[in-house]
């Protein structure tokens, strides 16, 4: 099962629990890939010529290309390293005392928004996982 279809099934599961930050990184990591999914769409867009390619061209574009797991691992792993250096600048900025005071929305209970504990939450597996 791709990467993707898994974490649409956990966001089922997460909503049917009931658990917001489970179901915000779940969002969060479905949204990294399916805008990566658009990027390469746009990439054999512009490679076909963009605008002024012409139609046979632009029928070969496959727009519902999906990304291959390794690629998918890929973003998601720039998405952990991403998430873990803002949760770092939030933590060394103090944002994290006046988020505990009630000032920061959703998070998790050390009062770190839900954006910086994705790296936590959403891990793409290591490829020693794989056999």
């Amino acid at each position: 099962m791709a990467i993707l279809e898994q974490l649409q099934n956990d966001l089922k599961a997460a909503l049917k629990s009931g658990d917001r930050l489970r179901v915000e990184t779940i969002r969060m990591a479905i949204d990294a890939l399916k805008k990566a999914q658009m990027a390469q769409v746009k990439a054999a867009f512009d490679a076909a010529g963009g605008e002024s390619a012409d139609t046979a061209a632009l029928a070969e574009i496959d727009r519902h290309a999906i990304l291959t797991e390794a690629a998918e691992q890929e973003v998601l792993t720039k998405e952990v390293k991403r998430r873990r250096e803002a949760a770092e600048l939030y933590r060394k900025g103090g944002a994290d005392r006046s988020c505990r005071k009630g000032g920061g929305g959703s998070g998790d209970s050390s009062g770190v928004p839900a954006a910086a504990t994705f790296g936590r939450r959403i891990a793409p597996p290591r490829q020693s996982d794989h056999r």
